[in-house]
């Protein structure tokens, strides 16, 4: 048995062409599902910033409308305390004038409001007291208006005339706190409507 020794020697490396053409169709498809993916998210990202925004107006119109029904709240409290506090430092009066003229005491006389409030210390306290409280719930009106507004005017004119006349003896005091009331009304009316409506 003999063995043969074969050498092979290549001179160059064999050349491999393969040409198969454009496919037209294979890359249309790809173009074609590229353009999907875009379209589908531009249209997402316009979807969810068009619900982002109309969720921010949502909250904003809800914050506005929590915080002006709080604004409507807090002026009819203020509004009412006030009306309170006048009627009575009313009360508080009448009671000193009628112990004054059960004791046949003139009221001209400076001196018989101090005996008055030496014999009722408690008196004192309580008239001190109402008189803050409606200066207090005066002046959280006036600054929770507009000073510029002609209803604010009206309101914070009512609440003067019924403060000053509490000290006169006038029967009209009741139709004076109703001034109050009514213009207040007014005021919380249009608030109101505004806050109704979203605005």
């Amino acid at each position: 048995m003999t063995i043969e020794n074969v050498m092979l020697t290549l001179n160059r490396v064999p050349e491999i062409a393969l040409n198969t053409g454009t496919d037209y169709k294979v890359l249309g498809g790809f173009f074609l599902t590229a353009f999907a993916v875009a379209i589908g998210s531009w249209a997402t990202i316009y979807t969810f910033k068009r619900t982002v925004r109309s969720q921010e107006k949502i909250a904003t119109a809800g914050a506005i409308r929590a915080s002006r029904q709080a604004w409507i709240n807090e002026l009819r409290d203020c509004s009412a305390s006030y009306v309170a506090a006048v009627l009575q430092i009313s009360d508080l009066r009448g009671k000193r004038t009628r112990w004054l003229k059960a004791k046949n005491i003139h009221m001209e006389e400076w001196r018989a409001f101090q005996y008055f409030e030496t014999e009722n210390p408690a008196w004192v306290e309580l008239s001190l007291s109402a008189v803050n409280e409606a200066r207090i719930y005066r002046a959280k009106v006036e600054m929770l208006l507009n000073p510029g507004e002609e209803a604010t005017v009206n309101l914070l004119k009512a609440m003067d005339v019924a403060y000053e006349s509490e000290g006169q003896s006038t029967n009209n005091l009741p139709d004076l706190c109703d001034e109050i009331v009514s213009s207040a009304q007014k005021i919380l009316k249009a608030e109101w409507v505004i806050t109704k409506q979203g605005r």
